[in-house]
């Protein structure tokens, strides 16, 4: 629930700066898919029975998908703004997204979203993961450390000593909670 509401707040109030810039667009995409996620969770951490499990379940895959490719279009868009209107960049990142959602969805490769297959938690009812679950894991992880890439190698090639620890909080701000995931 915190994650969802934090997450909101801090889009709302990057909404409300009057000066857009490719890099915050690509940041408050990464907020929004953040907090899509959250709000998915929690209710599908909420359902009380199977059957409304199942309905959630499969939409938090949307959020978990579409937040690296935000935030590795974000790194780009602040290292690199050229890079930016490749036209293969995003549309290649949003194919495959959608065919990871597609597969997550329609198959049991990822997930099996049948009720009978919910197991039982403390917090509500979980989709045990297919044999074809790393594939999401993957994602996640290529596009954080791409991102951590980006910004490494842009922090080491400016002079300026803003850019320079703005750089660095936003390596450790990716770092950290992928390091922490990934255990």
């Amino acid at each position: 629930g915190m994650a969802f509401v934090s997450n909101l707040v801090a889009f709302t109030l990057i909404v409300r700066i009057k000066v857009r810039t490719d890099p915050m667009i690509w940041f408050s995409i990464f907020l929004l898919s953040l907090a899509a996620w959250a709000g998915t969770i929690m209710m599908q951490d909420f359902s009380a029975t199977r059957v409304a499990a199942v309905f959630w379940d499969p939409i938090t895959t949307i959020g978990v998908v579409f937040m690296p490719v935000a935030l590795y279009m974000f790194a780009l868009a602040y290292t690199n703004p050229r890079r930016l209107s490749s036209p293969f960049v995003f549309p290649m990142m949003a194919g495959v997204s959608a065919l990871t959602i597609y597969i997550d969805s329609h198959t049991q490769l990822m997930h099996n979203y049948t009720t009978a297959a919910q197991t039982g938690s403390p917090w509500g009812f979980v989709a045990p993961t297919g044999p074809a679950f790393f594939i999401i894991s993957l994602w996640l992880i290529v596009l954080c450390l791409g991102s951590i890439m980006l910004l490494l190698r842009f922090r080491r090639n400016t002079a300026d000593p803003i850019l320079r620890n703005q750089a660095r909080l936003f390596i450790l701000a990716i770092a950290v909670p992928l390091s922490i995931g990934a255990f």
